[in-house]
């Protein structure tokens, strides 16, 4: 019964549904858009077909969530020094002496307030004292690396734990003027997020170039030592700014929330979830005249994939014990915003979720196996491999991660729900000359291999859903993972 169900996952269904989804009709599915909510209704329909449980809001298969763009204002934004009694303004340029990354909203400047050198973080935090009207100024060592974005995010947690309204930082001598700019110039971006009450961590940063903070404690008339373990408060000049965000648009974006229903009465109020996300990049630059990003890969295979893994599962005469929770989201392209809105508000509850099962890019290169990100992390990578070991007419490698440089792990959907304690796993096949091109078409698509991962995934989410004992985390995998949880 089982292989049979299985083997109603083909090569043809999954390019029946990839090329609905990845058509140009839809316009590349883009997090919010006409497109998306057409793939939604497209996901809702199917599963009303087989005849699931709609587990969205109000007795639907939706969980919308509310989205905001926002971008710096840039005419408001300011950075400078004043005297102590607020006299003889000294304001820097924009993207010359200074760049700042925004807080929260409501957008509003601050009197001037102290300066308090700290120089290095030490632990990842402050010295001791009262940052409460108070910048602290922290010096990010080296030039522009890979880890320099971390240590920003590290110096701004630090700040707003201890209470600062903000922070400066100050680029090391060896920071190059072009990257410099870069940075200023990415940081005037719109981008999307989730419209929710700003958090404590939402304090603008203010990055000053080495020779524009040479400035600054030039006009306060003393150098300050890079390498001082205490704090050392400016007391001549005081700082004023602002890193005001205005609001670009508000919308709304769709989850597609659907479970099939387990048979044990004591295990069916536990879930297994099947994530995938529905989005993609929508119309943007076009290459070779061709502007929709049809994400034919990236990623209408692992949304068909779950389409037709609960097609097999809906098949069964006897369904698994645990009940099977499918989880379509959309703004995984927009930093992974729609699963981080389910995580945190889930329809189901969230300690019953005994594992998540991520889809993302498995109908391209090697035709005979994908990657499994985080094999190592729970005991999922041993069912995993088991479960291989039992089918071996899919001919299918389950291979370890490749990548380890691109900490694959934390990028993807799978990961809110990992910091959250879930255990998981990413199914991934990697990614290849068409990722986030508009020449990631369904022709391009290896379909029987993305038709053979599917079946090996039904297989896996019946395993796991039917044993009796819940997947539990490795040693490696909370080493892992609990630095991560916010």
């Amino acid at each position: 019964m089982l292989l049979a169900a299985g083997a109603s996952i083909t090569a043809d269904d999954m390019r029946r549904r990839v090329t609905y989804l990845a058509s140009d009709g839809l316009r590349g599915r883009a997090t919010p858009s006409p497109g998306l909510d057409s793939a939604a209704s497209y996901l809702a329909a199917t599963y009303a077909r087989l005849r699931l449980e709609a587990r969205g809001d109000d007795g639907t298969f939706y969980q919308r969530y509310l989205l905001r763009t926002i971008a710096l204002d840039t005419a408001r934004t300011i950075f400078g020094t004043v005297l102590a009694d607020g006299s003889t303004p000294e304001m820097m340029e924009y993207g010359r002496d200074f760049f700042a990354l925004p807080g929260g909203l409501p957008a509003r400047g601050e009197p001037a307030v102290r300066l308090v050198y700290v120089g290095f973080l030490r632990n990842g935090a402050l010295p001791a004292g009262d940052y409460r009207a108070a910048l602290p100024v922290v010096v990010i060592p080296g030039g522009y690396r890979a880890a320099w974005t971390s240590d920003v995010v590290a110096a701004r947690t630090a700040a707003a734990a201890a209470g600062a309204p903000g922070v400066v930082l100050i680029a090391d001598s060896t920071f190059s003027p072009s990257a410099f700019r870069r940075f200023a110039a990415s940081s005037v971006a719109e981008r999307t997020t989730q419209l929710g009450p700003v958090t404590s961590g939402d304090i603008p940063v203010f990055v000053l170039t080495y020779q524009a903070f040479r400035a600054v404690t030039a006009r306060e008339g003393t150098m300050v030592d890079h390498t001082a373990g205490s704090a050392a408060v400016f007391a001549t000049i005081r700082a004023r700014f602002a890193a005001p965000l205005r609001v670009v648009d508000e919308s709304t974006a769709p989850n597609i929330v659907a479970v099939l229903r387990g048979s044990d009465p004591h295990l069916r109020d536990e879930y297994v979830l099947l994530s995938a996300h529905l989005d993609h990049l929508g119309v943007g630059t076009p290459v070779a005249g061709d502007s929709i990003y049809n994400g034919a890969d990236d990623n209408a295979s692992g949304t068909a994939a779950l389409v037709e893994i609960a097609e097999a599962f809906a098949a069964l005469p006897v369904r698994p014990r645990r009940s099977i929770l499918f989880l379509h989201v959309s703004g995984e392209e927009r930093h992974i915003l729609g699963s981080e809105w389910f995580s945190a508000h889930p329809t189901v509850p969230a300690d019953r979720i005994v594992a998540d099962l991520n889809v993302d890019m498995i109908g391209r290169n090697s035709p005979d196996s994908v990657v499994v990100v985080g094999k190592s992390y729970s005991s999922l990578g041993v069912a995993a491999a088991a479960v291989q070991a039992q089918h071996p007419e899919l001919h299918l490698t389950l291979a370890d991660d490749i990548w380890p440089e691109k900490r694959l792990f934390f990028r993807s959907d799978h990961y809110n729900f990992a910091r959250r304690n879930i255990p998981s796993i990413f199914f991934f096949a990697g990614e290849h000359a068409d990722y986030h091109r508009p020449t990631d078409t369904v022709d391009r698509l290896d379909v029987e291999k993305a038709a053979r991962i599917a079946r090996m995934i039904f297989y896996f989410a019946y395993e796991i859903a039917t044993v009796p004992d819940r997947p539990r985390w490795t040693s490696v995998g909370l080493a892992a993972v609990q630095p991560q949880r916010p």
